[in-house]
């Protein structure tokens, strides 16, 4: 599946997991995770979320990344 990454999920990537990356170089990241990250699950509030090692992807409309934030600890 393809995803649209919102800026927003790009610099909360790039500020919470790659501080000092460019941003087309965190965006791709972003992209390439998402293609490699595990099965869908619902959050708590029932937004979409995809898991790839630490990180969360919070996706809206089936294919849009909003933001970025750490895997929760389970």
């Amino acid at each position: 599946m393809s995803y649209i990454i919102t800026h927003h999920a790009v610099e909360r990537y790039i500020k919470r997991f790659a501080p000092g990356a460019k941003f087309v170089d965190a965006k791709y990241d972003i992209d390439r995770f998402l293609r490699y990250s595990k099965q869908d699950v619902k959050s708590l509030v029932g937004d979409k979320t995809r898991i790839f090692e630490n990180i969360r992807f919070v996706i809206k409309d089936e294919n849009v990344c909003i933001t970025v934030l750490p895997a929760l600890e389970v």
